[in-house]
Parts: structure tokens; sequence; C-alpha cells
């Protein structure tokens, strides 16, 4: 498996799960990899009071897993974002115990720019409600 050529490895652990490289031929269930990846909380949404998942917001660019590696691309907020460590950490934390995966690589999509219209439907209803004034979220349907 090679890394996508417009990505930078951010982070890359060998995993000891109990059941480590059993179907390391077959790899993680998909539903297991997109369950995990749900449990990865971005920092800064937890600091301001919507806490919402990488793949929520968007972040989560793509997966592989392919002999037993599985890789994540993500993006960050901002290009001056100083947790790219801690959401790095968090999804190896969060798939390490996948079934199939023996080492788990994090890359940076870094010339991404993020914007709130890759918000998924399910978070920007969570911007809404917790916005103290109605500030229209590019991509925000009329009511």
């Amino acid at each position: 498996m090679t890394r996508p050529p417009d990505t930078v490895e951010l982070l890359r652990r060998r995993v000891a799960s109990p059941v480590r490289g059993q179907n390391a031929a077959v790899g993680p269930d998909p539903a297991a990899v997109g369950s995990a990846l749900e449990r990865v909380v971005d920092p800064c949404s937890l600091a301001q009071g919507t806490p919402m998942s990488l793949p929520a917001m968007g972040l989560v660019r793509g997966w592989e897993c392919s002999a037993g590696v599985l890789r994540v691309v993500i993006a960050v907020t901002g290009p001056g974002c100083t947790l790219v460590g801690h959401l790095a950490r968090g999804v190896v934390d969060a798939c390490a115990h996948l079934d199939g995966v023996e080492e788990i690589v994090v890359d940076l999509r870094p010339g991404v720019v993020w914007t709130e219209e890759e918000l998924r439907d399910d978070a920007r209803r969570i911007l809404l409600r917790h916005r103290p004034r109605r500030r229209p979220i590019p991509g925000d349907r009329p009511r």
C-alpha cells in the first residue's frame, strides 16, 4: 500500500489487538471502521460545546485497508490546526481493536481547505441548534 501523493504521513502505529492478523488478508469490516471513526471527536467542536465526529465534520477524506495496514486520510479545519496530532492519535486509538488490522497509518491532506459546506446534515443541525443567533451556514436550506 502506498501513501496517496497529496498527503503527508502523520502517524504510523503497529497495533496489538487480541485478534491481530487473523483476518489481515480480508481486512476489517467496513462498517466497523466507520463506527470506530465516528468515535473520534474533533476537539475544537468539543470545546465549542458542539461535539462532532471527524466523519460528521467531513474531515475523514477516505480510508483503505490492505495486508493488515489501515490507512486513514484526514484533513483539518484550518492550516494552523495545532491539534492534528490529537486527531491522528484518536484515529489510532479508535481503530486499534479492529479485527484484521495490524498497523494503522494516518495521513494528512494538508492542501485541503475545509468549509462548513462539508458538514453532514446531522452536524449542520447541531450547529444550528447551538448558535446564539441564526447565521446562515453554507449549504443550509431555508425552513
